[in-house]
């Protein structure tokens, strides 16, 4: 599945920042799109892949 990285931050319940880090590490894979302005990134992701990377660490433990 092709997604904007609007799109796949909101499908794998990440912020952009993230998937722009992500995709800078090679962690995800992605595509970047000549446009009139510059590069649009275009993330592949397999539908396989949402919700199998964690999204958020909860540190605080309640006793």
């Amino acid at each position: 599945m092709r997604l904007s990285i609007q799109e796949a931050s909101q499908k794998l319940g990440v912020t952009e920042h993230t998937i722009r880090r992500r995709l800078r590490n090679g962690e995800l894979h992605g595509e970047q799109i000549p446009r009139p302005q510059g590069f649009t990134w275009v993330v592949v992701v397999d539908d396989n892949d949402a919700g199998d990377q964690p999204t958020h660490v909860d540190s605080h433990v309640v006793s």
